[in-house]
């Protein structure tokens, strides 16, 4: 798509019954490629998707929703509910809920959202060395000019991810944390991880928290406790900046 464009869709395999007032399609199982220019900086190659949507006119709305849909992309998968109303002459008003999993998280790396800045992605892309993401959950539910609602707490974006087997290279010149497992939290423009298991250099961490307040700051707060032998505390000492 264009530039100006919200979005584009290719590879669509569709049994369509319309009319002036409305419609249903019913999106057959199969690839489909979907970009979203504002939002993300790569094209989503989603290996299945599969859908009924239906859409009506109300006056001079359109309104669009999709009960039930189920995807497959790059190890995950999951299932959602959508729905989308236009308005005239005004944004877009949406309402998304997602479940899913994901056996490889860095996968996802090239669709980091745009609006987190580039510093922010550059960050995520290069800390986040591994990970498994057993359960997440998305919503999000607002009017998409204000996307993600934290200059404007017109609507919710809640991004909760359950990650295990995590590796993060948390600062540069640091030893990265190993086998972690955590809960992260993401709410408008902020991130909250905490930890409840993982190691060190040998040493066993008892507790981490790790906090973006706002990503258009680019300052991180971590706190934590750990034990282990002495060897390991040296061992982290060598390693340390």
């Amino acid at each position: 798509p264009g530039k100006d464009r919200a979005f584009g869709v290719s590879g669509l395999n569709a049994e369509l019954a319309a009319d002036d007032a409305g419609g249903r399609a019913v999106l057959r199982e199969g690839p489909l490629r979907l970009e979203l220019p504002n939002l993300l900086n790569a094209a989503v190659p989603f290996e299945m998707l599969a859908a009924e949507v239906e859409w009506r006119r109300d006056a001079e709305d359109w309104n669009l929703r999709a009960p039930t849909f189920r995807w497959r992309l790059l190890g995950s998968q999951g299932q959602g509910a959508m729905a989308l109303q236009l308005p005239d002459g005004q944004s877009p008003v949406l309402d998304l809920q997602a479940k899913f999993s994901a056996e490889d998280a860095t996968r996802f790396k090239p669709f980091l959202l745009k609006h987190w800045g580039p510093d922010l992605n550059h960050y995520l892309s290069h800390a986040v060395l591994s990970a498994r993401v057993p359960h997440g959950e998305l919503r999000v539910q607002g009017p998409l000019r204000d996307f993600p609602f934290h200059k404007h707490p017109d609507g919710i974006f809640a991004l909760d991810l359950d990650a295990t087997d995590g590796s993060l290279a948390y600062a540069p010149d640091w030893p990265p944390l190993e086998k972690v497992s955590a809960r992260l939290t993401f709410r408008g423009n902020s991130l909250d991880i905490v930890a409840d298991r993982g190691t060190v250099r040998g040493a066993t961490i008892e507790r981490g928290h790790a906090r973006f307040a706002d990503f258009s700051t680019g300052v991180l707060e971590v706190d934590g406790s750990a034990t282990g032998t002495l060897p390991s505390y040296y061992a982290f000492l060598r390693e340390s900046p």
